[in-house]
């Protein structure tokens, strides 16, 4: 059941965070194709390395879904999406500082991949089902178009960065986007309510 105390702007506001959240993450994802060849110039490290990497973080994603949505039950949505985006930003971090491979690995293949799991389609449309009794499906669509759509807004950012700072600023501005969104998500989207209490009286 959606719930009745968020206002119309809190509503949109969960939207437009679900949006972003799924965009941060998605964005993090693609970024290994576009830094891919300055790593192989600058640190010697072989395509077929990082693209194990990826095959790493993909691997552990899969394996973290169904506890993402077991999270969720739990915990709500706010709690999941706030440990999913510190997971990705600690390890975008870890990713921004090094020039080691195994602490890449760690750091992408495992952490980040971890916060990719939990940022998942599936966790924000169920921050949305939670919001919203009319309109759900056009707000369940807008906010995981972040998914797809906000790499348009995000990749290009990276690759901006890229180009006029290095590869490590790319990955050091997720890190501190993601850890921006935290406390907006903390701030905007409702506690999941608690269960009633049963009576006394109850058989």
């Amino acid at each position: 059941m959606a719930s009745a105390h968020e206002s119309p702007l809190q509503k949109g506001l969960i939207v437009w965070f679900g949006f972003l959240a799924l965009a941060f993450a998605f964005s993090a994802r693609a970024a290994l194709g576009l830094v891919m060849p300055v790593w192989e110039a600058e640190l010697g490290w072989s395509r077929g390395f990082v693209s194990g990497a990826g095959a790493m973080a993909l691997i552990v994603m899969a394996m973290v879904a169904p506890f993402a949505g077991r999270l969720v039950d739990k915990k709500g949505p706010r709690s999941t999406l706030a440990l999913g985006l510190a997971a990705i930003s600690l390890g975008c971090t870890l990713v921004a500082t090094t020039g080691n491979r195994a602490v890449f690995l760690i750091g992408f293949g495992v952490i980040a991949a971890l916060g990719f799991g939990i940022v998942a389609t599936h966790v924000v449309a169920t921050a949305i089902a939670r919001s919203f009794d009319r309109h759900r499906g056009l707000a369940t669509g807008a906010a995981t178009s972040g998914a797809t759509g906000g790499q348009f807004l995000i990749v290009p950012m990276i690759a901006t960065l890229l180009t006029f700072a290095s590869w490590r600023w790319s990955f050091a501005g997720i890190a501190v986007a993601c850890a921006l969104l935290i406390p907006c998500i903390l701030l905007f989207m409702s506690a999941p309510a608690k269960s009633p209490a049963p009576s006394d009286d109850a058989p």
